[in-house]
């Protein structure tokens, strides 16, 4: 997932080096990597990945990372260190993304996972229904107009839920 991940910034780098282009990576948590700018940088506590509002306030304070032919070595540095977790707080991730999205004009939001959502909100274990977690992810989403949200999954695990938001969005799904 990384390699493709790296692969991507360098095409986007080459064909579109003024895009601007954050990421947003989650385990067991949940941390924006902006432009890979520390002080642009920011993350949820343990504790808000099951606060759908503290996830939404904390990416709407997210600042707007800077242009790809500046950020492009960074991120790929910062995304080449990062390491596997058996955790997947994906839910939180997508909602958190989707809040930073919603700050920006013509915005995508693209999902890569392997993994199971299993931390935080979305995770089946939530008391809430989850299927309500996911409808309301894309009506979020589509408050902003053309927000499409894209899934990248390297196999299907809890995927049929997130393929759901994409459909909502006008998305794609690649497997």
């Amino acid at each position: 997932m990384k390699a493709a991940l790296i692969q991507r910034i360098e095409d986007m780098k080459t064909a579109k080096p003024n895009v601007k282009l954050g990421v947003v990576t989650f385990s067991t948590e949940v941390e924006y990597l902006a432009d890979g700018t520390r002080a642009k940088q920011r993350s949820l506590s343990k504790s808000d990945v099951y606060d759908k509002d503290a996830i939404q306030k904390e990416g709407i304070a997210c600042k707007t990372p800077g242009p790809l032919k500046h950020s492009a070595d960074r991120l790929k540095t910062t995304i080449e260190g990062m390491q596997a977790d058996a955790l997947t707080a994906l839910g939180p991730a997508l909602l958190m993304s989707v809040a930073i999205a919603g700050q920006q004009n013509q915005c995508k939001v693209i999902i890569c996972t392997d993994g199971e959502a299993n931390v935080g909100i979305g995770d089946g274990s939530f008391d809430s229904s989850v299927d309500d977690f996911y409808d309301y992810v894309a009506e979020y989403a589509n408050e902003f107009g053309d927000r499409r949200l894209s899934i990248v999954q390297s196999r299907v695990t809890f995927g049929l839920l997130i393929w759901e938001v994409a459909d909502a969005t006008n998305g794609r799904k690649h497997l």
